[in-house]
């Protein structure tokens, strides 16, 4: 707080007293002392903005109390009144760097006068110190969060910074998670973090949520003693300023600086400490960017080495700028040591380098796909990508086929096994169905054979007894040459029966010889009987007479 005050060292009561009911007449706050042990005193309690002091107090020098209150506040304007008007006097009051020398007598209104000029070049004074000092502040804080990539140490420093500038009890930094949550204490000064994160812990009414919602500072004097817990009890404070840590219109966290005095802070405490939260937002926003960029990298390189198909990244000469743990692992490479190596070396581009697949897809600027078969008889299906930018560069993605390959093989192998197998499977089925059907016809033919068999054995019967009746008839009627004349016809007759009886009997052992086995043999009947050779009889016999003989 600057300080208005005025302080009248004069060792003439008279002069102490007037000046005193002069300067408290025009509204100042004058106090009257009339020696250097006194004026000790009155600095002792308050700062004094001017000090009106005689130049000569008795046994001392009204110099040493100019010297006094300079030592208390550098700022202070001291202005002379002497006896003495000698030169000698006002140039050693000048070299105390003194607003003014005003010899006796003097009109009061003129010295007042001249009082409030000082009063006004101090306030000038003052302003201009504190500035200075804001800016050395904001300039520090700015460096120190500025200083190291390492969000929490960077912030530490800054609030320690803070706190040391303003000499306050304590100071605490509190902020949202990257991941969204409850603010979390992330630095602290003058006191452990754990108790202070203790004291915070599942609180967000103090201070109270204008600060995070809308952007504003908020003071707080003659704080209670339960405000904050334990942690009230062993680090006591009356007063707290809180601003927002934001960085762009994101409120990020609450930046609190503790007093143990009342009314420690003012507006201009307000001003400057939104201007340090926002430096601390930009560190905050800053380290957050950092964070979530190596989070990214972390999740990038993590997934690219999770991959397990080969992938190469090659800059525009064809030299390798990062490959995948697989292709690493698949050449045999260390995975820090994956740069620079040419696309032949990776083995995956076909060879022939430069007219290579990456050599190709640098030069012409479009997808390429092929198959490449390695040195060891592994089969890649390699696709390179050029890279839609400027950069010249160009991706290469191998995909291991072998043992899809060794599987198709074998397929078309076991197909044409399997082709073979069916066209054998189909002459077989083919022969076994005509077997079949000469079974079948072997069968019918059998049967049919049978058949004729027994027919013939029926016919050969009654065919005999025509043939034999037909000969025996013959040969009576031949026998007796009255009846032979007589029965010429019947003769005739006669022949005609033994010779179609003859026809009949050749017809069935045709169809016998027909009808003959698959081996060649015939099939005979059941109880077959074979017809006898039929032989015209030269003559009949008779057993006796009155009956016909047989043949």
């Amino acid at each position: 707080m600057i300080s208005d005050a005025v302080l009248v060292v004069d060792d003439d009561p008279l002069v102490v007293g007037m000046l005193s009911h002069a300067g408290r007449a025009r509204g100042l706050d004058v106090v009257g002392v009339q020696s250097s042990a006194d004026a000790a005193t009155a600095l002792a309690r308050r700062p004094f903005g001017v000090v009106v002091v005689d130049l000569r107090l008795g046994t001392g020098s009204g110099l040493d109390v100019i010297r006094d209150v300079r030592a208390r506040d550098a700022a202070a304007e001291a202005i002379v009144i002497s006896a003495d008007r000698r030169l000698s006097s006002a140039l050693e009051s000048y070299a105390q760097d003194v607003f003014a020398f005003v010899p006796k007598p003097f009109d009061p209104a003129q010295l007042f006068a001249t009082v409030e000029r000082a009063l006004e070049r101090r306030r000038g004074a003052v302003e201009r110190q504190r500035l200075t000092w804001e800016l050395r502040l904001l300039n520090d804080v700015a460096t120190t969060v500025s200083a190291s990539i390492e969000i929490t140490e960077a912030l530490q420093a800054g609030l320690d910074r803070v706190a040391e500038a303003y000499e306050v009890r304590w100071g605490v930094l509190r902020l949202r998670p990257l991941d969204g949550g409850d603010l979390v204490v992330r630095a602290v000064h003058g006191a452990p973090i754990d108790l202070v994160s203790q004291a915070y812990a599942g609180r967000n009414d103090w201070p109270p949520g204008t600060a995070m919602t809308d952007h504003l500072p908020v003071r707080k004097d003659d704080i209670p003693h339960d405000v904050l817990g334990d942690l009230h009890e062993t680090y006591p404070i009356r007063s707290a300023l809180s601003v927002p840590v934001l960085a762009g219109a994101e409120s990020l966290g609450v930046l609190t600086l503790a007093s143990d005095l009342e009314h420690r802070f003012d507006a201009q405490d307000e001003r400057v400490l939104l201007t340090v939260g926002r430096q601390f937002g930009v560190a905050v926003a800053n380290g957050q960017l950092h964070e979530r960029v190596h989070r990214a990298k972390v999740q990038w390189e993590r997934t690219f080495d999770a991959i397990g198909d080969p992938i190469a990244l090659f800059d525009h000469q064809a030299r390798t700028m990062r490959v995948n743990a697989a292709l690493a692992s698949l050449r045999g490479w260390p995975i820090r040591d994956t740069q620079g190596h040419t696309c032949g070396e990776a083995g995956l581009c076909g060879g022939g380098c430069p007219d290579c697949l990456v050599g190709r897809a640098l030069r012409g600027g479009e997808r390429l796909d092929e198959e490449i078969t390695t040195a060891d008889d592994r089969i890649f299906a390699v696709t390179t990508v050029p890279v839609a930018d400027a950069s010249g560069t160009a991706v290469l993605v191998a995909k291991e086929m072998t043992e899809e390959r060794r599987r198709a093989r074998q397929l078309r192998r076991l197909s044409q096994e399997v082709s073979a197998t069916n066209a054998e499977l189909v002459a077989t089925v083919d022969r076994l169905r005509t077997t079949q059907a000469q079974l079948v016809q072997a069968e019918q033919l059998s049967a049919i054979g049978q058949l004729v068999a027994g027919v013939a054995h029926e016919l050969n019967n009654p065919l005999s007894s025509v043939i034999g009746y037909a000969q025996l008839v013959h040969a009576e009627v031949t026998s007796k040459p009255a009846l032979a004349a007589a029965g010429q016809a019947l003769l005739e007759d006669m022949s005609r029966i033994v010779s179609e009886s003859d026809r009949a009997a050749r017809i069935v052992r045709n169809l016998l010889t027909f009808c003959a086995a698959p081996d060649g043999r015939a099939q005979p009947p059941r109880h077959r009987r074979t017809l006898p050779a039929y032989r015209r009889p030269a003559r009949l016999r008779f057993a006796d007479q009155g009956h016909r003989g047989r043949v």
